[in-house]
């Protein structure tokens, strides 16, 4: 599977309020392509948690419709795990299931459908053992911790197994599949806007002073080649400093004056400053954009010391924290 980082085209200022504690880094990539699907009809087939399998059934009857005539799956049985996995008709005779082990163990499959008289896609199984990987194969590929789940509390995803997951992205509008002009280009002849949604208005964007060379939006593999693509990696650092605890973070932007730095548009991306904390008011991350002022910060345990920490999306590097008492 092929990993991105997802490069930001924004230059921010950061800052991390807490009381003194030890900071963690976890790593994370953003998966963004698809992976090679092996098959599962070899018998004794090894794999791993969440490694995507293939099981390919040839229906032995002919369907006017297949793709309306007839549902196929397998039932899929491994540790604490029984479920039916439905597949898809891939043209010709071809049905195919994809499935995963949730869990290291022995896996079996049994095939079925609608067709009952169809021995082609009913009747057969197979079996596959899941080996866990090593702390070093995850390392190489954040997926291998599980799909994407809520965390607990709803506020953020997670993996499977556990592990924070942070997305980090960008307004990149269609970024992967046509390149976004600037406000008064002419439409491309095959342009079809959605519902209610002008040319112009779609081709409407706040250019800003990143590394972009001039002219029409790249594609998404180009710009990750751009220094700010790099420098995504410490907007995760920053993220992740303090371990999971981000995912406690609630809005607070009602609480920092002002939001936004007068003359700002009010419909642009320069000038705002943002604000996250936990209900205990003992962490909070906050987030200034290009061209945002000095604001005054509120709801603190009055009388209580924080310690204030810059942080420099561009470097990665910490600023020396200043000690500070809440007065409200």
């Amino acid at each position: 599977m092929t990993e991105y980082l997802i490069p930001t085209e924004h230059r921010v200022s950061l800052l991390k309020r807490k009381l003194p504690s030890v900071s963690r880094n976890l790593t994370l990539l953003i998966p963004l392509a698809a992976i090679s699907v092996p098959s599962l009809f070899a018998a004794g087939t090894r794999t791993h948690p969440w490694e995507l399998q293939e099981i390919t059934l040839r229906a032995a009857k002919d369907y006017p419709n297949p793709y309306t005539d007839v549902m196929c799956w397998v039932q899929l049985k491994g540790p604490g795990f029984s479920e039916r996995i439905y597949g898809f008709w891939d043209g010709g005779n071809i049905w195919r299931v994809r499935i995963v082990a949730t869990s290291a163990g022995q896996w079996t499959w049994t095939s079925g459908s609608e067709s009952p008289g169809d021995n082609g896609l009913n009747g057969k199984t197979g079996s596959f053992t899941a080996e866990n990987w090593t702390e070093a194969e995850k390392e190489q590929n954040p997926n291998r911790h599980g799909f994407l789940r809520p965390t607990p509390n709803h506020h953020a995803l997670q993996y499977a197994d556990g592990t924070p997951f942070f997305l980090v992205g960008d307004t990149w509008i269609g970024a992967a599949t046509w390149r976004l002009p600037f406000t008064g280009a002419k439409p491309d002849p095959a342009y079809e806007p959605a519902p209610a949604i002008t040319f112009e208005n779609a081709v409407a964007y706040d250019i800003t002073t990143t590394d972009e060379p001039p002219g029409a939006r790249p594609y998404i593999w180009t710009a990750l080649k751009y220094t700010a693509g790099g420098q995504m990696q410490w907007m995760k650092k920053f993220f992740l400093s303090e371990g999971r605890r981000y995912q406690d973070l609630l809005l607070a932007n009602d609480e920092i004056t002002p939001r936004k730095a007068p003359g700002s548009p009010e419909d642009g991306l320069d000038g705002w400053s943002l604000m996250m904390r936990t209900k205990e008011k003992d962490l909070a991350f906050l987030y200034f954009e290009n061209k945002a002022i000095r604001a005054r910060l509120a709801g603190w345990v009055p009388g209580k010391s924080y310690r204030l920490t810059w942080y420099d999306p561009r470097k990665g590097e910490w600023a020396s924290a200043a000690e500070v008492t809440s007065d409200a």
